[in-house]
């Protein structure tokens, strides 16, 4: 996927935080497998307001490659990447916030 080679490109094969923020957006199967496989972040935090995104930020969160949020807020969710995320070396599950 392009967007995962450029995430690599620029974080020069280092695993670094990664802020998505959605509007109504749908992700299939085939995108989240292969963000998955890449390994290209250490932490995803996802910002969202509707219930579509918190559904496809919890389907995200099912994979345990590395720790993700939902946030409602753009400010939690980039202190949670520069805090608790940037530290943190599990994998898996879905924060709420």
């Amino acid at each position: 996927m392009k967007s995962i080679e450029k995430m690599q490109a620029l974080s020069a094969g280092r695993a670094l935080p990664l802020l998505v923020e959605t509007s109504d957006v749908t992700m299939n199967a085939a995108a989240r497998g292969a963000y998955e496989t890449a390994k290209a972040v250490s932490a995803v935090a996802i910002v969202g307001s509707t219930v579509v995104d918190r559904v496809a930020a919890a389907a995200l969160g099912r994979h345990g490659f590395c720790p993700h949020a939902y946030f409602t807020s753009r400010a939690e969710a980039i202190e949670w990447l520069d805090g608790p995320a940037s530290s943190s070396s599990e994998g898996g599950g879905l924060r709420q916030a």
